[in-house]
């Protein structure tokens, strides 16, 4: 049996609920700001900010629990000689050693996931909305910045500031996973990229900044 074709692990894909959950709390935080500008606290009716508070809510609350049990049969295999990311049963992404061109060690804030189909690159396109919409932009990066270390904390349990995950690119921008790599398989994986790519995660500086590099 050839060995490149037997999986030596498997890992959840945690990047891709991580994104969709703080999407969620995003759009839900945005949503209730709004709703408190233009509330009258003192209505009591259908269209009070109480009644439109709590059916947000409750919409909120059931996409969450829809985008956990969605998500569990997403996973990550490592081969001898590729990564798979199984995004369905029909639709997968198959990145081999030898065509990794770039690895990042992000933190929670980047925006950059598994249900992204381009990787978002910090290009000058963005450099000139973000300096013409500054005051929108730094509250939009804040928001979702916050939405994403809360989706960290409900999907780990546990609030960790510098949670690093992994983000490793092929030969176009299409082609990448992310995946996080704390838990009972950081060791297999310090391993496995140490003898694939002689790569020392542990000594990697994480990038700091929301997009990618454009190079």
């Amino acid at each position: 049996m050839n060995k490149d074709n037997e999986i030596l692990f498997e890992i959840k894909d945690y990047d891709y609920v991580i994104s969709q959950v703080s999407v969620l709390i995003s759009l839900y935080i945005i949503i209730v700001i709004l709703l408190s500008l233009g509330a009258n606290f003192e209505d009591r009716g259908i269209n009070s900010f109480s009644s439109l508070f709590i059916m947000t809510t409750s919409a909120t609350i059931v996409s969450f629990i829809f985008i956990l049990i969605f998500y569990k049969d997403r996973k990550i295999q490592f081969y001898e000689d590729k990564i798979v990311l199984n995004r369905s049963k029909y639709y997968q992404i198959e990145i081999k050693i030898t065509d990794v061109s770039e690895v990042y060690k992000l933190l929670p804030h980047n925006v950059n996931s598994n249900n992204k189909m381009k990787l978002f690159r910090w290009n000058i396109l963005r450099k000139v909305i973000f300096i013409f919409l500054a005051p929108i932009m730094i509250v939009t990066m804040l928001i979702l910045s916050i939405g994403l270390y809360l989706a960290n904390f409900i999907v780990f349990r546990s609030l960790l500031i510098n949670r690093h995950r992994l983000l490793l690119v092929g030969k176009a921008d299409n082609e990448f996973i992310g995946f996080y790599y704390t838990g009972n398989k950081e060791l297999e994986l310090n391993s496995y990229f140490r003898r694939n790519l002689a790569l020392e995660i542990k000594t990697m500086k994480p990038l700091k900044w929301f997009f990618i590099p454009q190079y």
